[in-house]
């Protein structure tokens, strides 16, 4: 019975010694999380990690920085930055057209109005390869309820009832609101100006001819990567209307890419069922149920008029065209 009685005692002291370790453990643990540091293991976070943990890091030192901070409004969610490997948390479905187009990085953060907190935008601005990457998707998503009251230029810029939009450079702007509100959007334009610069001074080559030039309307101009109109190698065009009439272009770095560039769409006409009206050296018109296609080549531009019923006044307005392109007068366009 005696030793019964001491076996049940080491029990009962075993018992308590293991509870004391595990809750000095779970102690640890709870500690450690409150301060968690990867680094202090020999682990780095990925430069475009975007969960809360490093997102509270990154808004931390934003605070920190009031300059950082628009004026007039305080940080409501701190920054996230997002690469190419995790833009699909922020925008699933869209993530191939940034990053097919030279995607690096965005940043996403929400500011609100310390006079109005109820009133808030989400500022993501995304980092591009280049004027060019950024044009592309600016113009490409170019929302059709745009408004353009009040605005610079459309060709850089626009805003919808709750949201602002805009390129300059390398970046592209995309500012929504939490409400629409004519508040919120005049101080969203004000702070997206601010953070623009001068778009006019770092426009693509494709279209800085348009900063002086009305041909165009500037609402409408967009650049077309690849496969423009179905065409598999005709990449990098600039496509426009004016008067309804739809115009493409693109500024070539040769006569000879030019050249091809007439070739490519040539063969996709005649393969595609198109009637081959006309046909010069540098020029070709087709026809296909009563619609025209018109396209030729000038020195190291190529362009052309798509799918019109009247072809004169188009040609007549695709010759302006290539003349500002060129950066000639009509009557020295050859």
């Amino acid at each position: 019975m005696a030793d019964f009685k001491r076996n049940r005692k080491l029990e009962s002291t075993m018992s308590a010694v293991c509870l004391g370790i595990i809750a000095a453990a779970v102690l640890g643990v709870l500690i450690k999380q409150n301060d968690f540091d990867m680094s202090k293991y020999g682990l780095k976070p990925s430069a475009g990690v975007s969960s809360e943990a490093q997102a509270g890091k990154e808004g931390s030192s934003a605070e920190s920085a009031p300059g950082d901070v628009p004026e007039g409004f305080k940080i409501f969610t701190p920054e996230k930055t997002y690469n190419e490997e995790t833009l699909y948390e922020k925008i699933n479905g869209k993530a191939p057209l940034y990053t097919d187009a030279g995607f690096e990085k965005l940043s996403s953060t929400r500011f609100a109005l310390k006079a109005n907190p109820d009133l808030w935008f989400e500022a993501n601005i995304y980092h591009m390869a280049g004027s060019e990457a950024a044009f592309y998707v600016f113009s490409t998503q170019r929302r059709p309820e745009a408004i353009y009251k009040g605005i610079h230029n459309p060709l850089w810029e626009y805003r919808t009832e709750n949201g602002y939009f805009a390129f300059a450079g390398s970046r592209y702007f995309e500012f929504v609101g939490s409400s629409a509100s004519e508040e919120l959007v005049a101080e969203m334009i004000k702070c997206g100006r601010e953070m623009a610069g001068s778009p006019a001074d770092d426009l693509p080559e494709a279209v800085s001819f348009l900063n002086s030039s009305g041909v165009l309307d500037h609402k409408t101009v967009k650049l077309s990567l690849d496969n423009t109109f179905g065409a598999e190698g005709l990449n990098n065009i600039m496509i426009a209307s004016s008067e309804g009439r739809s115009l493409f272009w693109s500024k070539c770095k040769s006569s000879e890419e030019a050249i091809e560039l007439l070739s490519v769409y040539d063969s996709f006409l005649s393969q595609n069922a198109y009637n081959l009206a006309e046909k010069s050296e540098k020029s070709r018109t087709y026809e296909f149920f009563g619609l025209k296609e018109y396209f030729y080549v000038d020195g190291d531009v190529f362009a052309g008029v798509h799918e019109v019923e009247n072809l004169e006044p188009a040609k007549e307005k695709l010759l302006s065209l290539v003349a500002a392109v060129k950066g000639e007068t009509d009557e020295n366009a050859e």
